[in-house]
């Protein structure tokens, strides 16, 4: 089941731009943003961010 605070986390990370940022929005440490984004990924069976480097992508389905 999905909860409210995935939902919360995945528009965080998307909007801001990076997990940093979204733990700093979301009054968290980074290294809980990434766990949560994981075991989301891992539920649902999909990628919903592709990294590069530093960065972080959203997928098409982090977007839909």
């Amino acid at each position: 089941m999905i909860e409210l605070e995935d939902f919360k986390t995945v528009l965080a990370v998307v909007e801001t731009g990076g997990v940093l940022k979204a733990a700093e929005v979301l009054h968290r440490v980074p290294s809980a943003v990434s766990m949560r984004i994981q075991n989301l990924e891992n539920r649902l069976n999909t990628k919903l961010f592709e990294k590069q480097g530093r960065n972080i992508f959203p997928t098409s389905q982090a977007l839909s």
